[in-house]
C-alpha cells in the first residue's frame, strides 16, 4: 500500500442544481450522484492510502442536494484517518440543513481545520438571491464565509463553459497545461504540477472520471478524462517523475 498526500482534491457530489444560471460553466444539470463505489475508490483505494489532503473542496452542481454524499465523506476521512487541512463546499446557499451545518461544525472542531470556513456561497448577480431567513441561518453558523453578497460579475471574470459558451458570454480563457506526476520521498509520493505556476489540483467527477482542469463544463469533464478512480491506477496515469525521465533517455 503506497501513502498518497495531495495539494488540492476536487469531488463532484452532484450534477444536479436547484438553479440554471445563465453563466455556469458547468452546463445544463444531470440528475446524477456520486456513487458509494467512486467514494470507496478514492478514500478506500486497494492501491494507494492518502494521509494528507492540503485542501479538499466539495462541488458539483448544488452540493447540498446530496446531503448524504456529504456525510459519508466526512465518515470516511474519519475512519481512514485522513489528515486534512482545509475543507471547503462550494454552495449557492438557498439549502439549508440543520443536521448537517451541526456535523461539519463538528467536524471542523474535531480535526482542527486550518480554515473555520467551510461553506462558501456563490454570491454574484447571476445566482438567485438567497430568501433572508435561510440567509441569517447561515451566518448563525460559525463555519460560513460571509462574502460579499452584492458582488457584480463581469463578463471578463466569466469562462466561456458550459452555460456561458451555450448564452455566448464570457471570456475564452487559455485554461493552464497541467501535466501531474507522483514525487516519490520516503516511501511517501506527492502528486505534484510540472507547471510550477499552479498546484496540482486533481478533479474527480460523480461518475469517478479524472480531469487535471477544475473548471471544466460535465460535457468536457467526460470527454477530456485521463483515466477513471474505478478502473484505472492513478500509478500508471501519473508515474514517478524519475521513471518518466528514465523512459525518455531510453
Amino acid at each position: 500500500m503506497k501513502n498518497l498526500i495531495l495539494e488540492k482534491l476536487y469531488i463532484e457530489i452532484t450534477r444536479n442544481c436547484n438553479q440554471n444560471c445563465q453563466h455556469c460553466m458547468r452546463g445544463t444539470k444531470q440528475n446524477i450522484n456520486i456513487s458509494n463505489t467512486v467514494l470507496e475508490h478514492i478514500f478506500m483505494n486497494p492501491e494507494f492510502h492518502i494521509v494528507k489532503i492540503d485542501k479538499l473542496v466539495l462541488t458539483g452542481g448544488e452540493p447540498f442536494l446530496n446531503p448524504e454524499a456529504i456525510i459519508q465523506i466526512l465518515n470516511l476521512l474519519d475512519q481512514q484517518k485522513i489528515k486534512i487541512n482545509i475543507l471547503q463546499i462550494v454552495t449557492n446557499s438557498s439549502i439549508y440543513i440543520h443536521s448537517l451545518i451541526k456535523k461539519l461544525e463538528y467536524f471542523q472542531k474535531k480535526k482542527h481545520l486550518h480554515s473555520h470556513y467551510i461553506i462558501f456561497p456563490s454570491f454574484d448577480q447571476s445566482h438567485q438571491k438567497i430568501p433572508i431567513e435561510i440567509y441569517e441561518l447561515f451566518r448563525s453558523s460559525s463555519i460560513f464565509y460571509e462574502g460579499n453578497p452584492t458582488r457584480i460579475l463581469n463578463e471578463t471574470q466569466i469562462l466561456k463553459e458550459g452555460n456561458a459558451e451555450h448564452h455566448n458570454i464570457g471570456n475564452d480563457w487559455q485554461l493552464p497545461c497541467n501535466e501531474y506526476y507522483l514525487e516519490e520521498k520516503n516511501n511517501d509520493y506527492y502528486l505534484k504540477n510540472k507547471n510550477i505556476n499552479f498546484t496540482a489540483a486533481l478533479y474527480i467527477s460523480v461518475n469517478g472520471n479524472i480531469v487535471d482542469q477544475t473548471s471544466y463544463s460535465f460535457q468536457h469533464i467526460d470527454e477530456y478524462k485521463l483515466a477513471n478512480i474505478i478502473t484505472d491506477s492513478l500509478f500508471d496515469l501519473f508515474p514517478n517523475e524519475k521513471k518518466q525521465k528514465r523512459r525518455f533517455l531510453r
